[in-house]
């Protein structure tokens, strides 16, 4: 060779290190280091590795042609065959595995760990990548993470991504800022960005930004909807276009697909939702079998557990409206509250078991304790009280205010009742006040105001 003034170096094989004018080098093999002229503390083994290396210094090549084109990269690892093989000026770079960073040119500071990782890298820096094929069609991206046997595999330039089992991201091609953990999780994610997926195939067909999907098969057939949250197993799952939704809980909102600006809290809270949007629903099986009903708010268990289409809708306790299907405008606060409505509509009921049998009757006000207990068909009701109204099962156009008051039967119409548990034995009559009652104030204006003046007469 050449070297007159180097110390400190060894070569062993044809041609190895015979440029070299510097101290501390190694080579190991035909060719090894051969065009190294300043470079130092460098070490070549294996045929032309680190062929073209001239003044890079503390690089280490183990492997035919690793590290064979760098010139001037300094502070390279390369173990493999082709490892690192057209670096050129590349540096701080670490490549185990065959082929292992092998198109990294000018990429810095990137680490690779298996057959073919990042293999296609040549500018991108701040890369990382363990297990076979991990991040292999990576060229520009920088800053991505990578652990598991195709992960981020078709990642070309996108930047800041992190996944973490067997082909996540695999299809990842132009995305930012992902993170998946999770064999599957946004495989087929290209352009999407800032999305976050923690499960086996979560987010698995996402194409789109800004979607949260925690659990096994969250979010998995999500394709275009955008801004979802989804933590639970199977929550979300056959969601393709639907936005805006947040399912907390296994398979909440498992079945929507189009329905947007939906909250679901609980286990398989609207479970049964496809296209219906702005429903909130808090506990378990609430609203569970809602399809397209909109505009649904349930609080508590089996609430609006059995509307498909209803809209809406306002359900507040245990069993609420739970077995309303198609009913819209109702207002249900309290255990058991409207739980036979079906088809009924504009009901609202305040108390335990108020309106509770009420099927099909419509435009009905229940504020107490069971009141308006037995009404199944009648309309256009108000009871205000402890079992106000509760012998009306059928009857029509009654106002009852206070305890037990109302008709003496269950079909009876037309009828006013006040009092304390004041009955009304016929249709189209009014009673205020009960047997005890000994008179009733009315009023009149004069001149100087409104004077109250008692009827002496017993009611």
């Amino acid at each position: 060779g050449l070297n007159n003034t180097g110390s400190g170096n060894a070569a062993f094989g044809s041609f190895a290190l015979f440029n070299n004018q510097v101290d501390n080098n190694s080579a190991f093999g035909t060719e090894a280091l051969t065009s190294n002229t300043s470079g130092s503390d460098n070490n070549a083994f294996g045929y032309q590795a680190l062929y073209s290396n001239s003044t890079g210094s503390v690089n280490n090549a183990f492997g035919s042609q690793a590290l064979a084109s760098n010139s001037t990269g300094t502070a390279n690892n390369a173990f493999g065959f082709s490892a690192l093989n057209a670096n050129s000026t590349g540096g701080s770079n670490n490549a185990f595995g065959y082929s292992a960073l092998l198109s990294n040119t000018t990429g810095s500071s990137n680490n690779a760990f298996g057959y073919k990782a990042l293999a296609s890298n040549t500018t991108g820096s701040g890369n990382n990548a363990f297990g076979e094929g991990a991040l292999s069609s990576n060229s520009t991206g920088s800053g991505n993470v990578a652990v598991g046997p195709g992960t981020l595999g078709n990642n070309s330039t996108g930047s800041s991504n992190c996944g973490v089992g067997e082909k996540t991201l695999a299809s990842n091609s132009t995305g930012n800022s992902n993170a998946a953990f999770g064999v599957g999780a946004l495989a087929s994610n290209s352009t999407g960005n800032q999305n976050a997926a923690f499960g086996t195939g979560a987010l698995g067909n996402n194409q789109v930004d800004n979607n949260s999907a925690f659990g096994t098969e969250a979010l998995a057939g999500n394709t275009t909807g955008s801004s979802n949250n989804a933590f639970g197993y199977a929550a979300l799952t056959l969601n393709s276009t639907g936005s805006a939704n947040n399912a907390f809980g296994s398979k909440a909102l498992s079945s929507n697909s189009t329905g947007s600006g939906n909250a679901a809290f609980g286990d398989g809270t609207m479970g049964g939702n496809t296209t219906g949007g702005r429903n909130a629903a808090f506990g378990n099986a609430a609203l569970g079998s809602n399809s397209s009903g909109g505009a649904n708010t349930a609080f508590g268990f089996r609430t609006l557990g059995s509307n498909s289409t209803g809209s809406s809708n306002a359900a507040f306790g245990a069993s609420a409206l739970s077995s309303n299907t198609s009913g819209s405008f109702l207002g249900a606060f309290g255990t058991s509250a409207l739980a036979s409505n079906s088809t009924g509509t504009g009901n609202n009921a305040f108390g335990y078991a108020s309106l509770t049998p009420n099927t099909s009757g419509s435009n009905n006000t229940a504020m107490g304790y069971r009141a308006l207990g037995s009404n199944t068909t009648g309309s256009f009701n108000t009871a205000h009280g402890y079992d106000a109204l509760f012998n009306n099962a059928t009857g029509s156009c009654h106002v009852a205010v206070g305890y037990l008051s109302g008709p003496t039967t269950n079909n009876l119409q037309n009828t006013i009742a006040i009092g304390c548990n004041v009955l009304v034995p016929a249709s189209n009559n009014t009673i205020i006040g009960n047997a005890a009652m000994v008179s009733i104030g009315w009023s009149h204006l004069t001149k100087d105001g409104i004077a109250f003046r008692p009827l002496a007469d017993k009611l």
